[in-house]
């Protein structure tokens, strides 16, 4: 079984919840070289926390991402301190290349992507979105 038979590679329910053009934070990333693009579903989502949701779900469904070692550390370690665990844009088995916010229009399925991670310094990856684009088939994306 795959990551991606467990864990979705892009998680449309915050698509489909999506006030019309309220902006979503998004995280685009690799997992063992296949495309995963996910925005935050709690509170108010960052850059951050969303890669922190992601990495939580992967090590909660039983896929070991990064070292259970760092997971356990870097979330215990923040949580003391009322955070939202910090990980790089690299490790273990995944590698962030793009970040940004994407503005949603769902009655016409349309994503604009733009702006950049302040935190990891990132854009949206125009070639993570053509790899992903067969996960979104009904929907278009346009990077600004």
């Amino acid at each position: 079984m795959s990551l991606a038979d467990i864990i979705q590679r892009v998680n449309t329910t915050v698509l489909e919840r999506a006030e019309l053009w309220r902006p979503e934070k998004f995280v685009q990333l690799f997992v063992d070289d296949e495309p995963y693009l996910r925005f935050g579903e709690r509170g108010i989502p960052t850059h951050r926390s969303s890669l922190f949701e992601f990495i939580e779900a992967c090590m909660e469904a039983g896929e070991s991402i990064i070292p259970e070692k760092n997971y356990k550390e870097q979330s215990e370690n923040s949580r003391k301190l009322g955070e939202v665990p910090f990980f790089p844009a690299e490790m273990g088995r995944y590698k962030v290349v793009g970040m940004g916010t994407a503005y949603v229009d769902k009655k016409d399925h349309a994503i604009r992507a733009e702006g950049q991670s302040q935190e990891y310094g990132l854009h949206p990856s125009k070639e993570h979105f053509d790899k992903i684009a067969p996960f979104l088939s009904s929907w278009s994306i346009e990077i600004k």
